[in-house]
């Protein structure tokens, strides 16, 4: 094999590597920012209820049931939970009650120590916050399956598989 030959196909093979490392950062860049995206929406849905149960003086739980029954379908296969400072429900939603869950007591743990925790439930993103005042003591959690980023991912991989493969082919 002539030197013209070798140095074309280390050229190419250079070329390959370097539009296989791009693709591979922009997928990994673009998951990561999915995932950014699911946990503010959870965090920002768990702090409105924390925000609505503590401005709800009277323990009566019917206007956040009514919020959560005609909110927009902004989260898929959401549950919705309140639970007192020792961790027994106080208030519970669900788009499906098939897919109620239940907090473990190292997630109510730590939600009391960090103040916020991220954790995975039944292939579902979920999030928990812990507020505390002088009036109020409690634990608002919320665990949601994000379809979109799901989709948005799976579309985005074909897209750059596709394109991968007919650069390289050209």
């Amino acid at each position: 094999m002539s030197i013209r030959y070798k140095i074309a196909f280390l050229f190419a093979g250079l070329v390959c590597f370097i539009l296989l490392c791009l693709c591979t950062a922009v997928y990994m860049l673009s998951a990561r920012e999915r995932s950014n995206l699911f946990h503010t929406r959870l965090k920002n849905r768990a702090t409105a209820t924390a925000n609505t149960v503590a401005h709800s003086k009277d323990g009566n739980f019917g206007i956040l049931g009514m919020l959560d029954n005609s909110s927009v379908a902004s989260l898929q296969h959401k549950t919705i939970m309140v639970l007192n400072f020792h961790g027994s429900l106080v208030y519970r939603y669900s788009d499906n009650p098939g897919l109620a869950f239940n907090m473990s007591p190292q997630v109510v743990e730590q939600t009391k120590i960090r103040g916020e925790y991220y954790f995975k439930t039944d292939n579902r993103e979920a999030f928990a916050i812990h507020l505390v005042n002088s009036d109020n003591n409690f634990i608002v959690a919320i665990a949601a399956e994000d379809i979109d980023g799901a989709a948005f991912l799976k579309n985005l991989r074909k897209l750059l598989t596709w394109s991968f493969i007919i650069a390289v082919l050209l």
